[in-house]
């Protein structure tokens, strides 16, 4: 009988450490994966970011035949951002202009963050070298939010809305992504977040537009129009079918009538002989009552 019981307890021991060391796997898998989705998430931005500050590094003013940097926004983030910059960087001076817009396009997706849903957007590069926008780039479908201020070299003049001020001189892009967290795996893990979000601000400077004066000669070749139409938005829903044409009155037959029919005349009847008259009622012979 004690056997019995020791194997008993035995059994129940080592089920019980299984059971931990399964547990103890699946949190650590579980911690893994966010980390993994954590420092994916980063990457892209930094990417995104270090694309982002190039353009600016190398924008041209006006001095150059460029456009004064302009900035539109809505509900209270960033929705485009147009500017020229050079097309080749490495040639300095001697590179042509390109008309680059960064825009903030919906993805028609959401993603729930403290129990509300948030939308998701992607912010596309256009780049236009005088042949039309094209995508280059941009960030994945995870941006919940955009912003870019343009402030002068006293940090004076921040715009958010409209050109660049005068004196232009910095520029600060704040980038926020979230994607979705591994689903939970036990009942212990209510405090889980269900989305990992990262945000990322940089502040840097326009260098090319610091050493640019009105002595600086203008950019060669044809200067982009940086206002010709954007492609379209390859996540927005297309337009529903237009309803068919209703029909015209010019176009609808009229009804048509059929001829009424016409009976033959019936011939003529023979008239109707009169009938026959009763045959004589019998005379009774003599000395016959009835």
């Amino acid at each position: 009988m004690t056997a019995l019981f020791d194997h008993i307890i035995a059994v129940l021991v080592g089920t019980s450490l299984l059971v931990a060391l399964l547990f103890v796997q699946q949190r650590g898998g579980q911690t893994a994966i966010e980390a993994t989705v954590h420092y994916t998430a980063q990457t892209q931005t930094a990417d995104f970011v270090d694309m982002f500050e190039r353009d600016m590094e190398n924008m041209q003013g006006p001095e150059r035949g460029g456009m004064t940097p302009r900035l539109w926004a809505s509900g209270g983030q960033t929705t485009r951002v147009r500017f020229h910059t050079l097309a080749d960087p490495s040639l300095g001076e001697n590179s042509p202009l390109v008309a680059v817009t960064y825009e903030l396009e919906d993805a028609w997706r959401s993603l729930t963050v403290n129990g509300t849903a948030q939308p998701l957007f992607r912010v596309a590069r256009y780049a236009n070298s005088a042949t039309g926008y094209t995508y280059t780039g941009g960030t994945a479908v995870n941006v919940l939010d955009f912003d870019v201020r343009f402030f002068a070299r006293d940090m004076t003049g921040e715009t958010t809305t409209g050109n660049a001020p005068d004196e232009f001189g910095l520029v600060r892009v704040s980038l926020e992504v979230g994607t979705a967290a591994p689903a939970q795996q036990a009942a212990d893990q209510a405090a889980t977040s269900r989305s990992n979000l990262t945000r990322q601000a940089y502040t840097f400077r326009p260098l090319a537009m610091d050493i640019t004066s009105e002595t600086t000669p203008p950019a060669p070749g044809p200067v982009p129009n940086p206002n010709s139409p954007l492609p379209r938005n390859p996540y927005e829903p297309p337009p529903p079918p237009p309803p068919p044409p209703s029909p015209t009155p010019e176009s609808t037959p009229a009804p048509t009538t059929p001829p009424p029919t016409t009976r033959p005349a019936s011939p003529p009847r023979a008239p109707t002989p009169p009938p026959p008259p009763p045959p004589p009622r019998p005379t009774p012979p003599p000395g016959y009552e009835i």
